[in-house]
């Protein structure tokens, strides 16, 4: 922000009234390991998810590993098929 001034000892603090936004869908582009995992935290959050990639095997690989997360933790017991779903 601005080091070594006031403004930078000024704690962010989020809009909160009738301006603040209500979101319901996250568009993720980029379905990369980062961008997958993203995905899965908001899918999970129960935010209506889209995940976006420039190339078709990119975006099938970013789906692959959001459904081996998930697997791997109905196997651990850490979730349920039905979160899954």
């Amino acid at each position: 922000m601005c080091p070594g001034s006031d403004c930078s000892k000024q704690r962010w603090q989020p809009t909160v009234g009738s301006d603040s936004m209500d979101v319901r869908t996250v568009a993720v582009i980029g379905a990369g390991t980062m961008g997958a995992g993203i995905a899965q935290v908001c899918a999970q959050t129960g935010w209506e998810t889209r995940l976006y990639d420039a190339f078709p095997e990119g975006l099938q690989n970013g789906m692959d590993s959001i459904h081996g997360f998930w697997d791997k933790g109905i196997a651990r017991g850490k979730t349920t098929e039905q979160q899954k779903s």
